[in-house]
């Protein structure tokens, strides 16, 4: 999905865990062509596949994230950037 100037903050848990699908392609996060994004102090759990993923985007900054892993899962990344 394509966004544009985008703000993510705040002290919340982004949690994919058991929402996240490797069969179904279903990513955590899915910027796709955007450009302006920022992402700040939130807390990230990992789920069964790729938690946040970046394609094709530009101008994107993260800040004071925390990212938290349950368990060790092949493929299960928790910020992917691509083509970026």
């Amino acid at each position: 999905m394509r966004h544009e100037d985008l703000v993510i903050r705040g002290r919340g848990l982004w949690d994919a865990l058991g929402f996240t699908s490797k069969p179904g392609r279903i990513h955590g996060m899915l910027f796709e062509r955007s450009e302006n994004i920022h992402i700040e102090g939130i807390q990230l759990r990992t789920g069964g596949w790729w938690q946040t993923n970046f394609l094709l985007s530009s101008d994107i900054e993260i800040e004071h994230m925390t990212l938290m892993r349950v368990r060790w899962k092949i493929g299960a990344a928790a910020v992917a950037p691509h083509s970026c």
